[in-house]
């Protein structure tokens, strides 16, 4: 389903359909693909395209240098893109490209990933295998 480029410095989602339906479902408010894609986006993550595609390419990874193979501790350096805060009324959305946030999506995303890390912590899904 993902799996890790052999250099360890970016991912790739093989079977986005699955990851949807079970990584994603799990802990997101969302299910579909490019959502995630755009949240990806947001945490600075790049989707590398090769051309020529080359053995070995990275060709449809996503990388981060903040987010590497074995390297937990590069993940706390990473910042989510300042996002409004405000409700955005229908013709700020026709209008601007930005994502309006408010304050009681924030609290979803925070509890999200508290239920992550205590899923961790109880030995249910193990996020991390997803990326070996």
């Amino acid at each position: 389903m993902i799996s890790w480029h052999p250099s360890g410095q970016s991912f790739k989602v093989h079977n986005q359909t699955l990851f949807s339906s079970t990584v994603q479902k799990k802990y997101f408010t969302h299910t579909v693909y490019s959502s995630f894609r755009r949240q990806l986006n947001l945490w600075g993550f790049k989707r590398i395209s090769e051309f020529p595609r080359a053995e070995n390419s990275q060709h449809g990874y996503y990388s981060n240098p903040m987010f590497a193979r074995g390297q937990y501790s590069l993940c706390c350096q990473m910042r989510r893109a300042n996002v409004t805060e405000t409700p955005c009324t229908k013709e700020q959305k026709r209008n601007v490209d930005t994502e309006c946030l408010s304050s009681s999506s924030v609290e979803i995303i925070k509890s999200r990933e508290n239920t992550l890390q205590k899923d961790e912590k109880d030995g249910g899904v193990n996020f991390r295998a997803y990326y070996s």
